[in-house]
């Protein structure tokens, strides 16, 4: 394969793409015919994909995802970009990474997410913390009757 015979396209499609395993389809076919590049969810409901290999690959590829049946595709944009040499694989992103990337640099959001995180921790801890010691108070009264019954035997045993 020469380096004139690989492009590169950034593909973004819409329809019925999230939620119905587009981007492991993608990368089991990318991975089969030999492509590099990556597959991403986007928060508008679009997936958005650079695939890079030779132009006859890339339109087999387009192809067959438009052929898998639980995939819609209704708008599919193709832009050819510059091909990356150094590129190795074929890779699932995902868009919670992209999220956290974009709130990370508002402390506002973070602050807020830390927030959630605390509450919902406190929600799943609080019980299980209630759960032991109630368990840990239950066995130390089990503990100090088996205590006191092993002595009144011994002092009946005695008199």
């Amino acid at each position: 394969m020469t380096e004139k015979s690989i492009a590169r396209w950034r593909v973004l499609c819409a329809g019925r793409v999230q939620h119905v395993g587009f981007r492991y389809s993608a990368f089991y076919l990318a991975r089969a015919l030999d492509l590099t590049g990556w597959v991403d969810n986007l928060p508008d409901g679009r997936v958005e994909m650079e695939v890079q290999g030779p132009e006859a690959l890339l339109r087999r590829m387009l192809l067959q995802l438009r052929g898998r049946p639980h995939i819609q595709i209704l708008d599919m944009e193709i832009r050819e970009i510059d091909v990356v040499p150094e590129e190795r694989r074929f890779a699932v992103r995902g868009y919670n990474d992209h999220r956290m990337a974009k709130s990370i640099g508002n402390p506002i959001d973070f602050a807020a997410k830390r927030q959630v995180w605390q509450r919902m921790i406190l929600r799943i801890i609080r019980p299980m913390l209630i759960a032991m010691s109630i368990w840990q108070n239950s066995n130390a009264v089990l503990l100090r009757r088996k205590a006191a019954r092993r002595k009144a035997f011994w002092l009946f045993a005695i008199i």
